[in-house]
Protein backbone atom coordinates (compact mmCIF):
# COMPACT_ATOMS: atom_id res chain seq x y z
CA UNK A 1 0.00 0.00 0.00
CA UNK A 2 1.30 3.50 -0.88
CA UNK A 3 1.61 5.99 1.97
CA UNK A 4 0.27 9.54 1.69
CA UNK A 5 3.83 10.84 1.83
CA UNK A 6 4.84 8.72 -1.18
CA UNK A 7 1.69 9.74 -3.04
CA UNK A 8 2.40 13.47 -2.66
CA UNK A 9 6.17 13.39 -3.16
CA UNK A 10 7.59 15.96 -5.53
CA UNK A 11 7.70 14.62 -9.09
CA UNK A 12 9.45 17.57 -10.74
CA UNK A 13 12.80 16.95 -12.36
CA UNK A 14 13.86 20.62 -12.55
CA UNK A 15 14.12 23.24 -9.83
CA UNK A 16 11.21 25.70 -9.99
CA UNK A 17 11.58 29.34 -8.97
CA UNK A 18 8.96 32.00 -8.35
CA UNK A 19 9.19 34.18 -11.42
CA UNK A 20 6.61 36.48 -13.01
CA UNK A 21 7.14 36.49 -16.76
CA UNK A 22 4.68 37.86 -19.34
CA UNK A 23 3.15 34.97 -21.29
CA UNK A 24 1.01 35.09 -24.44
CA UNK A 25 -0.78 31.82 -25.07
CA UNK A 26 -2.90 30.31 -27.82
CA UNK A 27 -5.15 27.29 -27.28
CA UNK A 28 -4.38 24.69 -29.97
CA UNK A 29 -7.49 22.55 -29.54
CA UNK A 30 -10.04 23.98 -31.99
CA UNK A 31 -10.42 25.89 -35.23
CA UNK A 32 -11.65 28.86 -33.22
CA UNK A 33 -8.61 30.89 -32.20
CA UNK A 34 -8.38 31.41 -28.42
CA UNK A 35 -5.53 33.71 -27.42
CA UNK A 36 -4.82 35.57 -24.22
CA UNK A 37 -2.06 36.85 -21.96
CA UNK A 38 -1.12 36.17 -18.37
CA UNK A 39 1.90 36.20 -16.08
CA UNK A 40 3.72 33.09 -14.87
CA UNK A 41 3.59 32.22 -11.17
CA UNK A 42 6.73 30.09 -11.27
CA UNK A 43 9.01 28.61 -13.92
CA UNK A 44 11.43 25.71 -14.40
CA UNK A 45 13.34 24.29 -17.33
CA UNK A 46 10.55 21.78 -17.82
CA UNK A 47 7.43 23.90 -17.41
CA UNK A 48 5.61 26.68 -15.62
CA UNK A 49 2.52 27.53 -13.59
CA UNK A 50 -0.09 29.97 -14.85
CA UNK A 51 -3.39 31.39 -13.67
CA UNK A 52 -5.89 30.90 -16.51
CA UNK A 53 -9.43 32.21 -16.98
CA UNK A 54 -10.96 28.80 -17.65
CA UNK A 55 -10.40 25.12 -16.94
CA UNK A 56 -8.43 23.06 -19.44
CA UNK A 57 -8.04 19.31 -18.97
CA UNK A 58 -4.67 17.53 -18.83
CA UNK A 59 -2.89 17.06 -22.19
CA UNK A 60 -4.52 20.22 -23.64
CA UNK A 61 -1.90 21.91 -25.80
CA UNK A 62 -0.97 25.59 -26.12
CA UNK A 63 1.48 27.67 -28.07
CA UNK A 64 3.31 29.83 -25.51
CA UNK A 65 5.31 32.99 -26.10
CA UNK A 66 7.44 33.57 -23.01
CA UNK A 67 8.98 37.02 -22.64
CA UNK A 68 12.41 36.78 -20.99
CA UNK A 69 12.37 40.28 -19.56
CA UNK A 70 15.68 42.07 -19.60
CA UNK A 71 17.07 39.92 -22.43
CA UNK A 72 14.81 41.27 -25.15
CA UNK A 73 14.03 37.65 -26.10
CA UNK A 74 10.78 35.75 -26.60
CA UNK A 75 10.75 31.97 -26.47
CA UNK A 76 8.03 30.15 -28.41
CA UNK A 77 7.15 26.62 -27.40
CA UNK A 78 4.35 24.09 -27.31
CA UNK A 79 3.23 23.15 -23.79
CA UNK A 80 0.54 20.89 -22.40
CA UNK A 81 -1.52 21.00 -19.23
CA UNK A 82 -0.12 18.60 -16.61
CA UNK A 83 -2.61 19.58 -13.87
CA UNK A 84 -5.23 22.23 -13.17
CA UNK A 85 -7.42 23.28 -10.25
CA UNK A 86 -9.73 26.14 -9.29
CA UNK A 87 -7.94 28.90 -7.37
CA UNK A 88 -9.64 29.35 -4.02
CA UNK A 89 -12.05 32.33 -3.83
CA UNK A 90 -11.50 33.07 -7.52
CA UNK A 91 -12.88 32.35 -10.97
CA UNK A 92 -9.36 31.52 -12.21
CA UNK A 93 -7.57 28.20 -12.50
CA UNK A 94 -3.99 27.43 -11.55
CA UNK A 95 -2.49 25.18 -14.19
CA UNK A 96 0.88 23.49 -14.47
CA UNK A 97 2.12 23.27 -18.03
CA UNK A 98 4.88 20.97 -19.27
CA UNK A 99 7.01 22.06 -22.23
CA UNK A 100 6.72 19.51 -25.04
CA UNK A 101 8.12 21.32 -28.07
CA UNK A 102 10.98 23.63 -27.17
CA UNK A 103 14.11 23.96 -29.29
CA UNK A 104 17.44 23.08 -27.68
CA UNK A 105 18.58 26.70 -28.12
CA UNK A 106 15.50 28.00 -26.27
CA UNK A 107 15.93 25.32 -23.57
CA UNK A 108 19.49 26.49 -22.98
CA UNK A 109 18.42 30.16 -22.97
CA UNK A 110 15.61 29.46 -20.47
CA UNK A 111 17.92 27.43 -18.21
CA UNK A 112 20.50 30.22 -18.12
CA UNK A 113 17.80 32.84 -17.53
CA UNK A 114 16.32 30.86 -14.61
CA UNK A 115 19.78 30.35 -13.09
CA UNK A 116 20.57 34.05 -13.47
CA UNK A 117 17.24 35.11 -11.92
CA UNK A 118 17.60 32.55 -9.12
CA UNK A 119 21.02 33.97 -8.18
CA UNK A 120 19.66 37.53 -8.34
CA UNK A 121 16.76 36.64 -6.02
CA UNK A 122 19.14 34.95 -3.56
CA UNK A 123 21.38 38.04 -3.52
CA UNK A 124 18.36 40.30 -2.91
CA UNK A 125 17.45 38.24 0.17
CA UNK A 126 20.94 38.56 1.65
Amino acid sequence: MISLIEMWQEKRVHKRITLSLPIDYEYLGTDKKECSSTVSKDVSEGGLRLALNKFYSPKTKFLLKINLEGLNRIIETIAEIAWSFNAQFSNRYYSGLRFVGMSSLDQRMLKEYIEMRGITKTQQLS
